[in-house]
């Protein structure tokens, strides 16, 4: 779009120029406040299948010894007894890897005494999971999940447990799994869907765009560079990371592009008002 000089001044437009910066990556996702019930009956029927094979091999071990010493133990209770030590056992192991296979690795590789006390913190609500998709990196990202239940509150940060063992149905991405402590966990209920972020812990160059600059249009973020003494051009802001001086992008825009800082929302109503077909 074309604006002369002195409707630059009139609508009050001031340009930037955008320097490039250094900021800690940061992905969009979609956070899911996870409902631990199944987590919770495989701990308790683990707890109670470690129990069954010890004392079941225990039996066999008994029956066996007294077996070996001709003593009161036949064969068949022999093989009655191993039968049962091995059946105890395979559902343990069955057990084991369904939580792997269901939770993913890192539950998989949980002792007994650490998986009873997530559970116990879980249920109790001392702590929650959260599982993070991002459909910007669809095959998944590590990281800590950082979420705001409410924009002006405090980040709540989940540490990450590894990725999820199945993909989501809907969005066919690989989320992260995240466990919150503490007094934030008392904010999350199962099943809340929020909007959050997962932050690798690397950095990434771009440009800080001021909150000043954005303009909304037909549901779209944008921002207007001065591509020309008298003209100026509409650019999509996409994938933006929030920070405390603006939003930081790393698409569309590059260093030394001039930003219009001031009158945006003017550029806008200009450019409007010329698409419209009974335009003053």
């Amino acid at each position: 779009m074309t604006v002369t000089a002195d409707e630059q001044e009139r609508l009050g437009v001031a340009t930037m120029t955008a320097a490039e910066q250094q900021e800690s990556e940061s992905v969009y996702a979609i956070v899911r406040v996870i409902d631990p019930t199944t987590l919770l009956t495989i701990e308790a029927d683990l707890d109670a299948a470690s129990s069954a094979a010890a004392v079941s091999g225990e039996e066999y071990r008994r029956v066996e010894g007294l077996a070996a010493q001709d003593q009161s133990a036949s064969l068949r209770a022999v093989g009655a007894a191993r039968a049962q030590a091995v059946a105890d056992a395979s559902r343990l192991q069955l057990l084991k890897r369904r939580l792997q296979v269901e939770w993913g690795p890192a539950f998989g590789m949980l002792s007994a005494s650490d998986l009873g006390a997530l559970t116990a913190a879980l249920a109790s609500g001392e702590a929650v999971l959260m599982r993070a998709d991002s459909p910007v990196r669809p095959a998944g990202v590590t990281g800590e999940i950082a979420i705001r239940p409410n924009p002006k509150a405090k980040a709540v940060v989940a540490a990450p447990l590894g990725l999820a063992a199945v993909v989501d149905p809907r969005m066919q991405t690989t989320g992260l799994i995240g466990l919150v402590r503490g007094p934030a966990a008392a904010m999350l209920r199962p099943g809340s869907v929020l909007s959050g972020e997962i932050r690798p812990g690397t950095s990434v160059a771009g440009i800080v765009i001021p909150r000043s600059a954005i303009v909304r249009h037909n549901g779209t973020d944008w921002a207007y560079v001065k591509s020309g003494p008298q003209t100026f051009e509409r650019r999509e802001i996409v994938a933006p990371q929030s920070t405390e001086r603006g939003w930081f992008v790393r698409e569309n825009f590059a260093a030394g592009d001039m930003i219009v800082s001031s009158g945006a929302g003017a550029l806008l109503a200009v450019e409007r008002a010329n698409e419209a077909p009974a335009s003053d």
